[in-house]
């Protein structure tokens, strides 16, 4: 996952570098972008429902799936503020395209932050979560250890955790 991720962070820097007539760049660092985004994709599902019970299985991953669209659609709109924000300063000193292309490639770069943030934040995750599964350690019931504890009658038994 960490890769993959790694990956779309160096193909968008790859594209905010590019220059004017950087078309066949542009569509290779897209290309290599959206391989990274898919893999990265199924690896981020894999590693969120790694420990979950089968029966919370489709939950799990719906909620993985619903936490990326959101994330993707609060990020596109930062990612649209600053292109239209710098193409805006620029627009009175550069031609339209010049001011466009700057406001994209100050976007781009913005994705790479977002990015290496999201690197942190997964590598951090990942330590924390070596050794320290609660299910591993008996702490935790999942929903399915609830049905069964209240369909034998057991309903008032507490939490390990509590």
């Amino acid at each position: 996952m960490v890769l993959w991720i790694a990956v779309q962070a160096a193909a968008l820097l790859v594209m905010a570098l590019l220059p004017v007539g950087g078309l066949v760049l542009a569509v290779a660092g897209s290309v290599v972008w959206a391989v990274g985004k898919v893999l990265a994709d199924v690896a981020i599902t894999i590693t969120a429902t790694a420990g979950v019970d089968a029966d919370d299985r489709g939950l799990g991953a719906g909620l993985v799936a619903t936490s990326q669209e959101v994330g993707r659609a609060l990020g596109l709109g930062v990612l649209t503020a600053v292109v239209t924000a710098r193409a805006g300063a620029l627009a009175g000193t550069r031609d339209e395209l010049a001011a466009l292309l700057d406001g994209l490639r100050w976007g781009l770069r913005a994705g790479v932050v977002f990015l290496a943030a999201a690197l942190v934040v997964v590598l951090g995750g990942l330590r924390a979560r070596d050794g320290n599964d609660q299910r591993e350690s008996g702490k935790a019931w999942t929903s399915a250890d609830h049905r069964r504890r209240s369909t034998r009658g057991e309903a008032g038994v507490r939490h390990p955790s509590g």
